[in-house]
């Protein structure tokens, strides 16, 4: 994994959150944490960005948490086991910002792939911000 951009606590905060955030989405998609751990890494509101690049905004935490089942039902339907993160470029966009640029991958337990996506998450993550939160989350088919 490299970082675009280097320096900075927001960058590292960032870093931290989506790696968080790709263990907590394993241990959901394993059944060890309930759907509801994943709750703490989205700003509320959050906007999102379909791979046909409808935007639909989330104005409430039960909102984010159905579409996150939705993903987790899609991901159990295809078997997948684990969850890696195969690039992550982090880009400081000023003191409060990063553009954080993810190659995702989904495997079954037997290791082969269940599905693979590009996401970049748009993260506020400052001094002044207790805990980063995801405040933009787009999705790109393929990585």
């Amino acid at each position: 994994m490299t970082d675009v951009a280097t320096g900075g606590a927001q960058v590292l905060s960032s870093r931290k959150l989506i790696e968080d955030y790709r263990e907590t989405w394993e241990a959901v998609i394993r059944g060890s944490e309930p759907l509801t751990a994943l709750d703490g890494y989205f700003n509320v509101p959050c906007f999102m960005v379909s791979n046909e690049g409808d935007l639909k905004l989330y104005a409430s935490q039960e909102e984010i948490r159905s579409f996150n089942q939705s993903r987790l039902d899609a991901f159990r339907a295809g078997e997948a086991h684990n969850a890696s993160l195969r690039a992550v470029d982090v880009q400081s966009q000023g003191d409060h910002v990063s553009l954080v640029t993810v190659n995702w991958e989904l495997t079954r337990q037997d290791v082969s792939l269940e599905r693979a996506w590009r996401h970049y998450y748009t993260v506020l993550a400052s001094p002044d911000v207790q805990v980063p939160k995801i405040i933009v989350s787009a999705f790109q088919t393929g990585s």
